[in-house]
């Protein structure tokens, strides 16, 4: 599974939540709702490809590390190595956009 498919299941599975979870579904005893039941997972299985497009431009929107982001990666690398962690996770981000 690549990783636009990784984000696309995750989006339809908080949409699949919003539309079939409990506060559409009044919830007796015996059916407790849970993201991992059966009905969830038909939703995500049935409906992901819907959210390709929205995981793409996600995914997109993540190329540019934030200055958080490289701060936290800062101590892991010298300073002299900022930049180029910061081209590496851009790299990153390409390859994923481009696993279609």
């Amino acid at each position: 599974m690549n990783m636009i498919e990784k984000v696309a299941r995750g989006i339809a599975r908080a949409d699949g939540s919003r539309i079939t979870g409990p506060s559409r579904h009044k919830a007796s005893d015996e059916f407790k709702w849970d993201l991992g039941h059966h009905y969830m997972e038909e939703y995500v299985e049935k409906h992901w490809r819907e959210h390709s497009t929205a995981a793409s431009l996600a995914i997109e929107a993540m190329t540019e590390p934030s200055e958080e982001m490289l701060d936290e990666g800062q101590g892991w690398h010298s300073s002299s190595d900022r930049i180029d962690a910061a081209k590496v996770y851009q790299a990153m981000i390409r390859a994923a956009l481009e696993e279609k």
